[in-house]
């Protein structure tokens, strides 16, 4: 557009050249004497004449004075609409005269029909004031820029009129918008598809159909842009190498306040996997040995196969654990890229060959540590488990980032994680340096909380948490510590934890202070912990009330990564309150208060893939607990409990989606000793319920087992298993992040379990309660990921007295 103005500004001044009788030809050599500029320029004159090579006192050159007259043309701050020259004879020389003559000036700028939108935002978004030079041509690019503006809102329709008002000073630029309204999707339709699921497609699109309300998007031409791209790698990467999906067409309902979009998809053939061969080096100078391991035993590595259907996500799974397999063995800097692709020239079939590029075996020489202004340097250090002369390993690496991550100290408003790590080469290439870098977040938190659920009823209340407490950081002033707790300037730094918490409900209430010191006396690199917590905690029954109210500190020791042991000790005062007459008798010979002292010794084991989301991996523990005898107060008794929870992972679907196992089972037994008669019923163990330690989904809250009075009383014995089979049902396609974020998961279970009144009451104990059902999921994106659980359970075995409840949910959310 810019070089079309430029012609047909050069062929207007040359007309004007023409048509001019009292100019004459100049002749190349003359000398020119003056120059001249003349025109009604919104720019001073000495400016356009700076932006010309001639110069008075020069000789005439036709070439120079062309090229003077384009950079004019081409200079968009002059806007030069026409040039035109006149020559004109003078003693020694000539005289040269440029008539020069430039877009009109806005003056004012106006809108009409902005109703959405901030006309300063408009502004803005053209980078126009007044007194700016403007040309017609950028007047309609501005008109587009505004569209395309809205459009990306959702105002689809949106339309830009522009016209222009002459005044005296310049002219008034007015541009009319028609908004319309926001067009919603309505559907998303693909056609052509043969082999591609439809759903799999939409989910990697950020533009949705309104499968819940929550998932409504508007109609934006720019986010429909990239979805189209992403539809094409992701069906590239499923092995539908020459497949082609466009955007076909865009149908608005009648009211045109909806629209449905209709993607047109062409597969062609699925691509096989052929001949997968590896090689060390590069492509361009590769080796045929490695420095250490063979040929065979990297191919070993590679699950892909001759014959499997080609997918990009399996490929980049085997270049991980080639990677891995290095990493893990100090060759920290080995390149394993994506293997170079050979076709067939006659069938759809793709060979692979692997380079491994290995470099040297990396030491460490020295760990880094920065970006903790405030932090104490040994928070940092203790959860790194590298050290100056040890060999590299990757697996290191990445368990000292997970765990400096866990700990939720270094992160951003979103929560999310900010510790950088990296390795820096150093003048010997043996030796590199472990680089660790975090970024403070905030660590203090004041939470509101409410949640309910059909077995602990509605609750609600507040929190403060305090991550990275220092307990020995004093405020300036007393005045200024509330303050300063939340701001990091007092309370902070010490790797520590505090919590405060009051949350009342109509069943369960409870109000505690917590304090964590991970690192008591500094110890490592098997680190002994110290916590304390006070409590005050009721629960309201149909016939009593029990309170308690007490403390407990606990020692707790890392044994390794996999294991630890604590001891704790526990002094309280339990309250049986509000005990009707038709309470069991177990409960109103107990009204009033018990004083009860205890040593628990618990130990655990957890080894997960992940901690918040385990796809496969082991967690149980086995506790001890002694009360009363040479700790005096009113209790003796002895408690065991085990419990155990492993997920097992049977089947992976082509879109990476784990289906997995959950197995789970709860051990209870209880005895008194001495001198007392029995456990007392705020001590015995209840079975029943979506909740709590044993679980049997299908039957009421606490309603199996032993009653008196038609009320239950539990026992001194219990036990429950479940086999949960979990299936992800939708998920939420992160594009930024390359991420599946699952919302909705579906569970098929089985549950079993009782309780007796005895660890030797065999009759009881063989009095199974058993139930099925099915389950469902929900992690909400809105609300910063808020959890639903629902359960239907149908009871397959019960006995006379037990009560049922088929369906159950819980649901929670702080902010």
């Amino acid at each position: 557009m810019r070089y079309s103005r430029v012609l047909i500004g050069v062929m207007a001044g040359l007309c004007a050249f023409l048509s001019i009788g009292s100019r004459v030809c100049a002749q190349e050599g003359e000398k020119i004497i003056e120059i001249e500029i003349r025109g009604s320029a919104h720019v001073s004159l000495d400016r356009i004449e700076d932006n010309l090579k001639m110069r008075e006192g020069a000789v005439f050159s036709e070439e120079a004075f062309s090229k003077d007259i384009k950079n004019l043309y081409e200079n968009d701050s002059l806007r030069v609409l026409a040039v035109s020259r006149e020559i004109i004879k003078v003693p020694g020389g000539i005289k040269i005269v440029i008539h020069i003559k430039q877009d009109d000036r806005i003056t004012e700028i106006r809108f009409q029909g902005v109703v959405s939108e901030d006309e300063e935002d408009l502004r803005s978004l053209m980078g126009l004031r007044p007194e700016s030079i403007v040309s017609q041509y950028l007047i309609s690019t501005y008109a587009d820029m505004i569209k395309e503006h809205y459009r990306s809102k959702g105002y689809y329709l949106a339309e830009v009129n522009i016209w222009q008002e002459p005044t005296e000073e310049g002219i008034v630029a007015v541009f009319e918008v028609f908004e319309g309204e926001k067009i919603t999707v309505k559907d998303i339709q693909f056609v052509g598809v043969q082999q591609l699921e439809p759903g799999e497609l939409e989910k990697r699109m950020e533009t949705s159909d309104p499968t819940l309300w929550i998932f409504t998007s508007s109609l934006k031409s720019h986010i429909l842009q990239k979805d189209i791209v992403l539809l094409n790698e992701y069906a590239r990467a499923e092995g539908y190498l020459d497949a082609k999906i466009s955007l076909e067409e865009i149908r608005l309902d009648e009211d045109s306040d909806g629209a449905v979009i209709v993607i047109r998809v062409q597969e062609g053939q699925r691509y096989t996997i052929g001949r997968i061969d590896l090689l060390f080096g590069t492509s361009r100078e590769p080796q045929a040995k490695s420095q250490e391991f063979t040929r065979e035993k990297i191919l070993e590595l590679v699950e892909t196969k001759p014959g499997d259907v080609y997918r990009k996500i399996r490929i980049e799974r085997d270049l991980r654990r080639i990677e891995q397999f290095y990493g893990e063995r100090g060759y920290i800097r080995a390149q394993v890229g994506f293997p170079e692709e050979f076709y067939d020239e006659h069938e759809p079939v793709v060979n692979l060959t692997f380079y491994v590029n290995e470099d040297v075996k990396k030491y460490v020489r020295d760990v880094i540590v920065a970006g903790n202004k405030l932090t104490k340097d040994k928070v940092i250090r203790r959860e790194i488990t590298l050290y100056p002369g040890e060999v590299f390993d990757t697996t290191e690496i990445n368990w000292s980032k997970n765990q400096l991550n866990a700990l939720q100290f270094f992160v951003n408003e979103q929560g999310q994680p900010r510790v950088y790590t990296e390795t820096r080469r150093t003048e010997d290439e043996n030796y590199e340096d472990f680089y660790v870098e975090v970024e403070e977040g905030r660590t203090g938190f004041f939470f509101f909380t409410i949640g309910a659920s059909t077995d602990g009823g509605i609750f609600g209340g507040t929190s403060i948490n305090k991550r990275n407490f220092d307990i020995t950081d004093m405020p300036s002033s007393p005045l200024a510590a509330p303050v300063e707790f939340f701001t990091n300037d007092a309370f902070h730094g010490g790797g520590q934890s505090l919590r405060l918490s009051a949350m009342p409900g109509t069943v369960y209430s409870s109000y505690d202070l917590t304090f964590h010191e991970p690192y008591f006396f500094d110890t490592q690199p098997t680190p002994i912990s110290f916590t304390f917590s006070a409590y005050r905690r009721s629960t309201d029954y149909n016939e009593y009330d029990i309170k308690r109210m007490g403390i407990a500190p606990v020692l707790g020791k890392r044994l390794s990564r996999e294991w630890t042991v604590s001891l704790g000790f526990r002094n309280e005062q339990i309250e049986m309150d509000n005990v009707t007459r038709s309470a069991p008798l177990a409960a109103q010979e107990l009204e009033g208060t018990t004083g009860r002292r205890s040593l628990e010794t618990t130990l655990r084991y957890r080894n997960v893939d992940n901690p918040y989301d385990p796809k496969r991996g082991l967690a149980a523990g086995l506790s001890y607990e002694y009360t009363g005898g040479i700790l005096g107060n009113d209790l003796e008794m002895n408690r065991i409990i085990l419990d155990s929870t492993v997920h097992i992972p049977v089947l992976e679907t082509s879109s990476g989606k784990i289906h997995k196992v959950i197995l789970s089972s709860n051990v209870g037994w209880s005895e008194e000793q001495g001198a007392m008669e029995n456990v007392p019923i705020f001590e015995r163990f209840f079975v029943g319920g979506s909740s709590g330690r044993f679980p049997v989904r299908g039957f009421e809250w606490r309603e199996i087992g032993p009653r008196q009075q038609g009320e239950p009383v539990g026992g001194k014995f219990a036990y429950t298993v479940s086999a949960e089979y979990m299936v992800p049902l939708y998920s939420y396609y992160d594009s930024y992040y390359d991420v599946e974020t699952p919302i909705f998961r579906g569970v098929i279970f089985v549950d079993a379990g009782t309780v007796a009144p005895d660890i030797y009451d065999s009759r009881a104990i063989g009095r199974l309660r058993s139930s099925y059902g099915v389950g469902l999921r929900i992690t909400l994106p809105v609300f910063a990921g808020l959890p639903i659980a629902l359960d239907y359970g149908i009871p397959w075995k019960d006995y006379p007295g037990d009560k049922r409840r088929s369906f159950s949910f819980s649901i929670s959310h702080w902010f």
